[in-house]
């Protein structure tokens, strides 16, 4: 399993695709970021790079890129990173 930190670290550089398990069993694929750029893109003048600051050490705060809205989801539920 990859660690939070890393999965960090790909967001702010990339888009990712996020596969996981939601609370309800149900598995998701997410295409998500925190890469400055695409936030800014996105989120225009509302723009604030404190996404992390809703985290926990279970939880990543991401935009979803396909939703264009902030989502989250648990770093045990991720089962794959790309």
């Amino acid at each position: 399993m990859m660690r939070r930190s890393t999965m960090l670290k790909k967001l702010h550089e990339n888009v990712c695709k996020v596969t996981f398990t939601k609370a309800n069993g149900e598995n998701r694929v997410m295409n998500c970021t925190l890469k400055p750029d695409v936030l800014k893109e996105v989120l225009g003048e509302t723009y604030e790079d404190n996404a992390e600051s809703r985290d926990t050490n279970e939880v990543i705060t991401v935009m979803d890129t396909d939703k264009n809205d902030w989502r989250r989801f648990r770093v045990d539920s991720v089962t794959s990173f790309e």
